[in-house]
């Protein structure tokens, strides 16, 4: 999903992450009996729209990597079927000390490496310390800040990677020793910064390891073929020394690199695809064709304000022109009108059916008020303002977007609410490809983007925090003191006290949201589909990557 560290945006764009409520390809129906996979079985033709980067669990930085990878290794745990946590390489779920903030976690004696080694504890430990290495050039070590006992000092070049909490009691004892009580940690745990790494086979392989599927061990349900970098399709087979090989529906997949949704359709219909995505122009094609359904989806798209670049001429440090341009949206009419394929208008950062308050088992959504409004009236009144402090009569803005199927109309519509609501405004759009808008995004070099973001675990937090003054690789210059106290209330001493945490949760969203505009939330994705009809258990769940271990063809 898609976030602005480079991987987060693209954890964006992410996919991509897909509401609480199971979403399935054909039959819900997964009690009933399906015979394990087989060799021979025919593969299933699946698709998506950018190629793999690397296999690397310490180098990923994208969306489409982390599925793939997804496909041929584990971590600790993963989510079963029905979205939920599971053990994996481990036995069972961890114990935990009496601060909660020591993890000793078992691991199972029969999870092998596809060379026939074991996979152990010292596996996971060499994995997390060599990403967190400075040199290391992963872009996911944020996940390990502030939260493994000395990540942020090892980050800040005040400590030894090898000084990182986690170690190897045994071969197979994982213990874990975090800053501080997290509740969520173990739902992290499924995320691939966390995977393990053959340290003697990575050592060997060099610069190669994780480079194609000849230069990599995989520990998962299937094997990797016939993938290098440059490579716009790849196959998998069955990984006859997964522990878990007997509860493998299908052996085989195919997998090929489909850049738009013109393309994608055109291989479903002439029947050389089993599952594609559609664009919103392709969804409102075929909305009525018998193949098409829509998964809803967990990615919040927002425009990004940048706050420290070119502001002498944008004004975007403005809160009032920043609130005036979020209110001058009318995000009804995008979803019905304009892109119309799913997708549904947010009320905030946090997506309704994403995550239950743990004591009253209300939605988010539900207990927290909108904080996402559209009121012409409103955003003149904060425009003048705006014009008044600035003593400027007229704002130019670039905005930034990708060359996505839904980018350029999206963008096109934000640029005439914009200028239609709001006088002396004008919009230029600068489209580019997404590897750059991600470049420019990772630099700052942008006056305003339109991004999302998907969550990296079930708890409102991971929409929130991305917006923290001190948050690694951000670049856009907001800083709210109000906010980075409430944020850090929920990550530190309201941990025992779920109430109040959700409380200040929704307290913070108000104020990043509603009081000063740090982004402007647009609508959730949804992904539309074209699905073979005898395809199942295609399942996408929030805060989950694809997982093959379920389909079948029936």
């Amino acid at each position: 999903m898609t976030k602005t560290p480079f991987l987060r945006r693209l954890l964006i764009m992410t996919a991509i992450l897909m509401l609480t409520l199971l979403a399935a390809c054909g039959s819900n129906d997964t009690t009933k009996a399906v015979k394990p996979a087989k060799e021979e079985d025919t593969p299933i033709r699946l698709s998506v729209s950018s190629p793999i980067t690397t296999l690397d669990p310490r180098l990923i930085a994208d969306r489409t990597s982390m599925e793939q990878l997804n496909q041929t290794n584990e971590g600790l745990y993963s989510y079963n079927a029905d979205g939920q946590l599971t053990p994996a390489v481990a036995e069972d779920f961890p114990k935990l000390n009496q601060e909660r903030t020591v993890y000793t976690i078992p691991l199972r004696k029969n999870a092998v490496w596809s060379n026939g080694d074991a996979v152990t504890a010292k596996d996971f430990e060499f994995s997390w310390k060599s990403a967190i290495e400075p040199d290391s050039g992963s872009q996911l070590t944020y996940m390990f800040d502030g939260l493994l006992k000395n990540a942020t000092k090892i980050l800040e070049g005040k400590a030894k990677p090898e000084s990182l909490g986690v170690k190897a009691l045994d071969d197979y004892t994982l213990e874990v020793t975090l800053e501080r009580p997290v509740s969520y940690f173990p739902r992290l745990l499924p995320f691939t910064i966390f995977y393990p790494i053959n340290e003697k086979y990575a050592t060997k392989e060099g610069s190669k390891f994780g480079t194609d599927s000849e230069h990599i061990l995989f520990n998962g349900p299937y094997k990797l073929t016939n993938w290098e970098q440059a490579s716009n399709s790849w196959k998998y087979e069955l990984n006859n020394t997964y522990w878990n090989k007997k509860a493998i529906k299908t052996a085989n997949f195919t997998f090929d690199v489909v850049p738009d949704s013109n393309t994608g359709a055109n291989l479903f219909e002439t029947d050389k695809l089993d599952f594609a995505e559609l664009s919103s122009e392709f969804a409102k094609q075929y909305k009525d064709n018998p193949n098409f359904k829509v998964f809803p989806g967990d990615t919040t798209q927002f425009v990004r304000f940048n706050e420290k670049f070119e502001t002498d001429k944008t004004h975007l440090d403005n809160t009032d022109l920043r609130l005036a341009l979020s209110l001058a949206i009318d995000r009804k009419t995008l979803v019905d009108k304009v892109l119309d394929n799913g997708s549904t208008a947010t009320e905030g950062l946090v997506p309704a059916g994403f995550v239950e308050n743990p004591v009253t088992k209300e939605d988010y959504r539900q207990q927290a008020p909108a904080v996402v409004h559209f009121d012409t009236q409103k955003a003149q009144t904060h425009l003048a303002a705006a014009k008044k402090t600035t003593g400027s009569s007229t704002f130019t803005i670039e905005l930034l977007t990708d060359d996505g199927d839904n980018s350029k109309i999206v963008s096109e519509y934000i640029k005439s609410q914009w200028e239609t609501n709001l006088e002396g405004v004008t919009v230029n759009i600068k489209r580019v490809p997404l590897k750059s808008r991600q470049e420019l995004d990772q630099n700052g070099e942008y006056q305003a983007q339109i991004t999302g973001w998907s969550p990296n675990y079930q708890d409102p937090l991971t929409y929130l925090e991305i917006f923290k003054s001190d948050q690694p690789g951000e670049s856009m210059g907001y800083k709210n003191d109000t906010f980075d106290q409430l944020i850090h209330e929920v990550e530190t001493t309201l941990y025992d006290d779920e109430t109040a945490r959700w409380d200040t949760m929704v307290a913070a969203e108000k104020v990043v949201i509603e009081d000063t505009a740090a982004v402007a939330p647009l609508y959730v994705n949804s992904v539309a589909t074209l699905q073979n009809p005898n395809l199942r258990d295609y399942k996408l769940h929030p805060y989950t990557l694809l997982a093959l271990r379920y389909m079948y063809l029936k």
